[in-house]
């Protein structure tokens, strides 16, 4: 399979038995997989993993068909021809993986589903405090080392404002 639209017109014909790696019930990768499923109108069952690299190992074996994992994960091997992969699950495509079509590109369009950091202080923390926290977090982010560490961990830097990431936790909590 080399495109998702490929692998969905597969999984609708349900010819072959097909299987979901999943992480934990409630987690991202397992959402994810239910979003997928929702989204693309197929009934794949998703089979529960401990880990995304085991996962990722029974992916690479055949035992599974399909995961959502992270692209530390999966980079190297997608670089090497171990795995294909098929879409990014963000708005766009992935600045560590610019080959790669988000899923909206891919024909899968409402699908998206990444991991997030956000530093949130107490309510009511002065707004002087929250702009210095701010700026000076950003800053940090600009710098190539921690750039580059965060990227080695399948991290995309994005940074922001406090509006910004307030109007982000709205987005995802609804």
């Amino acid at each position: 399979m080399k495109t998702l639209e490929a692998f969905i017109a597969l999984a609708k014909t349900k010819q072959q038995a097909l299987t979901f790696g999943g992480t934990a019930v409630g987690t991202t990768g397992y959402l994810a997989a239910q979003l997928f499923n929702q989204r693309a109108g197929t009934d794949i069952p998703i089979a529960p993993y401990p880990s995304t690299v085991q996962a990722t190992t029974d992916l690479m074996t055949g035992r599974i068909s399909i995961a959502f994992a992270s692209a530390a994960n999966v980079l190297q091997l997608i670089e090497d021809g171990k795995l294909t992969g098929l879409a990014v699950a963000l708005p766009k495509r992935s600045r560590m993986m610019p080959r790669l079509p988000s899923m909206d590109e891919a024909g899968l369009p409402g699908v998206q589903a990444s991991l997030w950091i956000g530093i949130l202080a107490p309510a009511g923390t002065p707004r002087p405090i929250v702009d210095a926290l701010s700026k000076a977090i950003n800053q940090i982010l600009q710098s190539d080392d921690v750039t580059q560490q965060l990227r080695l961990q399948g991290m995309e830097v994005l940074g922001g404002s406090p509006e910004e990431l307030a109007k982000r936790i709205k987005s995802d909590t609804a």
